[in-house]
């Protein structure tokens, strides 16, 4: 089935622009060669002159039709121009280069050409313009060295400016009229699918592969208190075959590409819709025509340059989304699943991915011209997210608080209790005799209040919401879980600032988009 997408689609955008390039060639030579033959009063010289000029216009239809307006009006503006500067200036020196330079004709080229050809380079890297500037060195050179004299120059550069003229009117109207195509529309087509990646993106993200966005919340009655192990862990990926794991982990990343290609494909576009102007809605479709430089009203201009912070502001999110991912793709141990169990209450982390996943897509919905951006699920997501650092927060200041009432030596001999606890769990009755030797030994009581500080009772579920801060173990697993606990955690906070960012590009691009009645297109 992609194959045939594949082949059934790519070739209509090079029908369609090969069907204008043949019809203006062929409409150019077809004028070149019909009006003089039906007119036998018109000098042999005058005849010539026609039939080269358009010569030059076929040859301009061919270069610069282009399968969207913007280019075209593009490369048509910079063609024109640099044909009428290279003309001039040949005209010039052919006319007054010897009484400046008074030598002989081959030394007078020579000069003229070399200041004609560096100034036009150096001109147009200034303006932004090389196309241009290559082609006012060529037409300079056609000009003077195809004219024996001044006013064969003259014809030259009359010739081969009406025919560039022409040639760019020519691919100018029928990319208007033959199958129109604008960069805009294209570039609002790539930020309308690089949503729809987003949000699959986003399912990726939380380990959702082929569910649908309501399966974290479904099933999170697997693990005691709502949480479950999020995505597979590294032994569970290891279990699976070679061929499976590598296909999965493929996917991923085209998941991952084809958003970035999408958004990319309407940053690419953006340029060209600088040449395109707005004129009016037909049949629900946006209609463009080129852009004449100085004339552009700025109400009828596409927002450029508010579509490109929206789909910068796009491919941060993305990139979150990759190193939630990333995080969650390597599993939550155990150590946190009882941080979470001990300290969060049970709807964060469902909360977390149903908030998320509704604003992206709230922001596929209202984009392009959906209904208005709602922006209750965003809100709802920060403070999520809000609720998530507050307690991190909170724990991190008690823990701070704690040790800080401790003496030194109690410091170090909590550390060794964290140490221990962390190799191996005293089975329930050990727990209620040590309970007894720490009421009668005032020393053991304080290693037992560090014990209720590292949360050692974490098996009882009884009471899994005491009062107490669970500590990682100090081994290498513990290492492994905090690092991956606050990598989550940073992850969900530049989530939150990257989608208010993009709420508020998207919430800009919308009052200044046209309005049409189709949503989609």
């Amino acid at each position: 089935m992609a194959f045939y997408v594949k082949m059934s689609t790519a070739p209509g955008e090079c029908a369609k622009e090969a069907m204008r390039q043949g019809l203006g060639v062929s409409f150019a030579v077809l004028l070149g060669y019909v009006v003089p033959k039906h007119d036998p009063s018109l000098p042999p010289v005058v005849a010539k002159a026609w039939l080269q000029s358009w010569k030059w216009a076929a040859i301009t239809v061919a270069v610069v039709t282009s399968p969207v307006i913007g280019k075209v009006a593009k490369v048509s503006a910079e063609r024109f121009a640099g044909t009428i500067a290279g003309g001039i200036l040949a005209y010039g020196a052919a006319r007054f280069g010897r009484d400046v330079i008074p030598l002989s004709d081959e030394i007078v080229c020579t000069i003229a050409t070399l200041l004609a050809a560096s100034g036009a380079q150096l001109v147009g890297q200034r303006a932004g313009s090389a196309y241009a500037a290559k082609l006012s060195t060529i037409t300079f050179l056609l000009v003077l060295l195809g004219s024996k004299d001044a006013p064969n120059a003259f014809a030259v550069m009359v010739s081969r400016i009406c025919g560039i003229l022409g040639g760019c009117l020519i691919s100018l109207f029928l990319s208007v009229l033959i199958f129109p195509t604008s960069a805009s529309q294209k570039a609002t087509n790539g930020l309308s699918e690089g949503l729809e990646a987003l949000t699959s993106l986003s399912r990726m993200a939380w380990g959702q592969e082929g569910k649908s966005a309501q399966a974290f919340s479904a099933n999170v009655s697997e693990e005691h208190n709502g949480y479950q192990r999020l995505p597979e862990s590294d032994e569970e990926q290891g279990k699976r075959p070679a061929s499976s794991q590598g296909d999965l982990e493929a996917w991923r990343e085209q998941v991952m590409n084809d958003v970035y290609s999408k958004f990319s494909q309407c940053q690419d576009n953006l340029p060209l819709a600088r040449n395109e102007v707005y004129v009016c809605t037909l049949w629900g479709q946006w209609f463009f025509l080129p852009a004449i430089s100085g004339l552009r009203s700025k109400s009828r201009i596409f927002p450029n340059e508010e579509m490109d912070q929206l789909a910068t502001a796009l491919r941060q999110v993305a990139r979150m989304l990759w190193g939630i991912h990333v995080t969650l793709q390597m599993g939550f141990e155990q150590e946190v699943l009882n941080l979470l169990r001990r300290h969060y209450p049970p709807h964060i982390m469902p909360n977390l991915q149903r908030y998320s996943q509704a604003a992206m897509h709230d922001l596929n919905r209202a984009f392009p011209q959906g209904p208005s951006l709602d922006h209750s699920n965003l809100n709802s997501f920060l403070e999520t997210v809000a609720e998530l650092t507050k307690i991190a927060s909170e724990r991190r200041s008690t823990k701070q608080r704690l040790l800080n009432s401790l003496s030194a030596s109690q410091r170090g001999e909590y550390t060794n209790l964290s140490q221990e606890s962390s190799e191996a769990e005293p089975d329930t009755q050990a727990k209620a005799s040590k309970q007894q030797e720490d009421n009668s030994n005032p020393d053991a009581a304080s290693r037992g209040d560090m014990r209720a500080l590292d949360g050692a009772t974490q098996g009882q579920e009884g009471r899994d919401n005491q009062p107490s801060l669970a500590f990682f173990p100090a081994n290498q697993t513990g290492y492994i879980a905090k690092v991956r606990w606050y990598s989550f955690q940073f992850n969900m906070q530049q989530l939150a600032e990257e989608l208010k960012e993009a709420f508020a590009a998207l919430n800009n691009v919308l009052t200044c988009l046209p309005a049409r009645s189709a949503h989609r297109h």
